[in-house]
């Protein structure tokens, strides 16, 4: 039986390279680029004269004092308070309160004969025999 040995692909020989084939391709590049112009300023932005902050519609719409009517204030009612009298019957009471109406005299009957015992009243029922015999 052999022993396996130690494979030397690990180690290396000792070279190392510290950038890889894609960072070789695709790394930081210097460009071609022209050579950045920088304009004089323009007369177009000088300012020559006044400058009128206000735009056309601020100056159209903007507040202004309208025409109001004169305001009124309401003045205190005595209403609430009255004056002193108190009316303790109302007009509904006045009109529908209570009233004698029209009405036959009543008439009360005497005693009614029906109504009256004579003798004995037999108070067995067929049930109630039942349950004497037992």
């Amino acid at each position: 039986m052999r022993r396996p040995r130690d494979s030397d692909l690990l180690k290396g020989d000792g070279n190392f390279m510290g950038e890889t084939e894609k960072q070789r391709e695709y790394g930081a590049k210097q460009g071609e680029r022209y050579d950045a112009v920088k304009q004089g300023e323009s007369d177009l932005w000088k300012r020559g004269g006044t400058v009128d902050d206000m735009t056309i519609s601020k100056s159209e719409y903007g507040q202004k004092i309208g025409e109001r009517y004169e305001t009124r204030r309401p003045q205190d009612s005595d209403l609430l308070r009255g004056d002193g009298s108190f009316l303790s019957e109302t007009e509904k009471q006045r009109e529908y309160g209570q009233k004698t109406g029209e009405r036959y005299d009543t008439i009360k009957h005497g005693e009614s004969e029906l109504w009256k015992r004579e003798g004995t009243l037999d108070d067995v029922t067929p049930k109630s025999q039942k349950i004497q015999m037992f």
